[in-house]
């Protein structure tokens, strides 16, 4: 059900790219666009900083990787994007860590809380270790289309990143009842 639902997000995203690249390429280099129509072809970094910068928060490019760091409701987040892509990638990595040297059970309980939270929230959770510092850390990314004929542009950013908050909380909440049931068996 997962994958099937993966798929078809992805054949959706795809499709809604390549529209994308068609209507570009459809139009005619030699017209002659008037200021309000070139003011609507906004790289995708420069529209990325513009509404980061609306609502609040103060971002932070770095030019070598294609990343914009920024803080949202004392969350640490950054967005891959880059101006050939009209999408962008929001990430919120190492917002839960446990330790190496925890219990087999705890590990298990988190795995299983990612595992059902990938099944009905609207970013991806995903784990990684950091051997260095012995810890598996938790993460969310969510790809999204970015581009200034969203209407309510702002708006859609802010209930964007309000789905991680969502899917941090629905993880700890999964986590939590694991315990029970373990618990009380």
């Amino acid at each position: 059900m997962g994958a099937t639902l993966t798929i078809l997000v992805g054949l959706g995203l795809y499709t809604l790219f390549f529209y994308y690249k068609s209507r570009i390429n459809e139009q005619d280099d030699s017209i002659d666009y008037s200021e309000e129509e070139q003011r609507e072809i906004v790289p995708t970094r420069t529209l990325v900083m513009r509404i980061l910068r609306s609502i609040g928060s103060e971002p932070l490019a770095e030019e070598n990787t294609g990343r914009i760091f920024f803080s949202y409701q004392g969350e640490q987040f950054f967005i891959a994007c880059s101006n050939d892509s009209p999408f962008i990638t929001i990430y919120d990595v190492w917002w839960y860590q446990i330790s190496m040297d925890a219990d087999i059970e705890e590990f298990a309980r988190m795995q299983k809380a990612v595992n059902y939270v990938n099944a009905y929230a609207n970013c991806t959770a995903l784990y990684s270790t950091n051997e260095e510092e012995r810890v598996f850390g938790l993460h969310l990314k969510k790809n999204i289309p970015f581009i200034v004929q969203i209407p309510n542009i702002e708006v859609y950013l802010r209930s964007t990143l309000e789905d991680f908050f969502t899917a941090q909380r629905a993880i700890i909440t999964e986590m939590e009842r694991n315990k029970v049931k373990e618990e009380q068996i």
